[in-house]
């Protein structure tokens, strides 16, 4: 049985015997890896009519793996929440940005599975609700008739039919007033260092926060909020994000 241990029950786990059942498609796997140029960082081993568990990477699950069999997404899903909790005492020092060159232009969610996040003079963690907060948001307001893109490292950028830069954050269960805050820096940064410098700064949040703090937001700070829930964007009243 394949069974991650941190110290407690990490039910749901997942059988090696629904591992070789789905043999075929880890083969294939396997096969596509060693044909490009990505490495191989395989789980399981494939030993004639039957797979071993490779130890050095059972705690490095492949995204691929994860969103292949639900117990591993149920999992990584779990350690998330941990990982929000744990990612603001690992936040690094204010990192040093370079003006880049040109922005992206395509829109790229990023997978869900939790990466660092590299910037000159620092790393952030972000973790797979946040990637699929991103995603949600940049899939709404694409519906909406938006041109938005991922340029590295703002979580998004809005060109049409206003420019506007995003910054995600996840409540958890922590007081939305920490996501903001965490957030307002972030957005000066990227406006000041990476521009576009006349754009708009918005704060994109996973739950409604409260009356006050859209108040604050968009009365003293002059930013833009928005939260995503139940594939619904929602705005403050003073926040012109969706296309008219």
């Amino acid at each position: 049985m394949v069974k991650l241990s941190l110290g407690q029950d990490t039910s749901p786990s997942l059988p090696l015997d629904t591992l070789q059942n789905d043999r075929s498609w880890i083969e294939g796997w396997i096969n596509a890896k060693k044909e490009g140029t990505d490495s191989i960082a395989a789980p399981v081993q494939l030993y004639p009519g039957k797979l071993r568990a490779a130890q050095g990477y059972l705690t490095k699950m492949p995204a691929d793996f994860v969103e292949r069999w639900e117990p591993l997404r149920k999992l990584a899903d779990r350690l998330s929440d941990t990982q929000e909790r744990l990612t603001q005492l690992a936040q690094s020092a204010p990192p040093t940005l370079t003006p880049t060159r040109g922005h992206s232009k395509e829109f790229r969610p990023k997978s869900a599975d939790e990466y660092a996040a590299m910037i000159r003079g620092g790393v952030q963690v972000r973790s797979r609700h946040h990637e699929r907060l991103v995603k949600e948001v940049g899939e709404l307001l694409q519906q909406a008739g938006a041109v938005v893109s991922t340029p590295h490292p703002i979580d998004l950028l809005m060109t049409s039919p206003h420019m506007v830069i995003f910054e995600a954050k996840i409540v958890g269960g922590r007081d939305p007033a920490l996501a903001v805050r965490e957030a307002v820096g972030q957005l000066l940064e990227y406006r000041y260092f990476l521009g576009p410098r006349d754009a708009e700064l918005c704060i994109v949040l996973d739950e409604e926060p409260p009356a006050l703090l859209i108040s604050y937001v968009e009365d003293e700070l002059r930013m833009w909020i928005a939260w995503c829930q139940d594939r619904h964007l929602a705005t403050g009243p003073k926040s012109r994000i969706l296309p008219s």
